[in-house]
């Protein structure tokens, strides 16, 4: 144990026999901070119950009769429960934040290897490299990114059904919207989003498909010249909200793609 987490359950051993003696918002105030600073010092949950333990012995030891016993007890666990309260709440949010760091790092390293394998020049000029393959590869590597239950990665005029290729990838055999929802979402994508991507809850989704029971988060495939030849689009099930860094990622992934099937089909021409 470091100086520091003793120093702070000397801390709370203080203003624990603080808050039996003269108990109030003051006291529950300092048990709030002395939670906070235990997950800040390394302690755990046992460590600070183990130090509360000894404090409310100690407390009782020196208790006159029973009806002072009980006002200790009272006071030390509404002490302890301030403290917990803290203490899981500041534990919960860095772990969520370093939950969400590793994510990031993750979703930059694969982005990184897929950038590199579509930025290869012999992609191009590959006479056997496949359209659809490379679009499959997108839209598989798109459900690696993003926490998704399918993705259909299409190229061709928007609005057609003619001369359409595309790709789909599933993680959930049901995940998959039919036909007639795809071509609204579609039709939504091109009017509200333009070239930009667009992304909605299901509440939101479920306002342009009635009964729809899923997120969606989509991009343009656009050209150079800012034509639009495609679109990304991701499905989440029923309670998944895409978050910002999930439409930043699907983006740049969607650029990525745009790059290398303009580059395919400049090659071919």
């Amino acid at each position: 144990m470091t100086a520091e987490s003793e120093a702070l359950l000397r801390r709370y051993a203080a203003a624990l026999h603080e808050a039996v003696a003269d108990p109030g918002e003051h006291s529950l105030s300092a048990a709030y901070e002395l939670g906070r600073g235990a997950v800040r010092s390394g302690l755990s949950v046992l460590d600070l119950a183990a130090a509360h333990n000894e404090g409310v012995a100690a407390e009782l030891g020196a208790t006159r009769d029973a009806d002072a016993a009980e006002r200790a007890v009272q006071a030390a666990g509404a002490f302890f429960l301030e403290s917990l309260s803290a203490y899981e709440m500041l534990q919960r949010v860095l772990r969520e934040g370093q939950e969400r760091a590793m994510l990031e790092q993750r979703q930059t390293t694969l982005l990184r290897r897929l950038s590199d394998f579509l930025g290869d020049a012999s992609l191009a000029v590959d006479a056997n490299a496949s359209v659809h393959e490379v679009l499959q590869l997108v839209a598989e590597h798109a459900l690696d990114f993003v926490d998704a239950a399918a993705c259909r990665v299409s190229l061709g005029p928007a609005g057609s059904d003619a001369s359409v290729l595309e790709a789909v990838a599933s993680s959930d055999p049901a995940g998959l919207p039919d036909a007639t929802t795809i071509r609204v979402l579609s039709d939504l994508q091109e009017t509200r989003g333009g070239t930009g991507p667009i992304r909605l809850t299901a509440d939101e989704v479920a306002k342009h498909v009635p009964g729809a029971g899923f997120a969606w988060l989509a991009a343009a495939l656009t050209a150079l010249d800012g034509r639009r030849i495609g679109a990304l689009h991701l499905f989440g099930g029923p309670q998944v909200g895409f978050s910002e860094v999930d439409e930043a990622v699907v983006a740049q992934l969607a650029h990525l793609a745009s790059a290398t099937l303009e580059r395919m089909e400049l090659y071919r021409r």
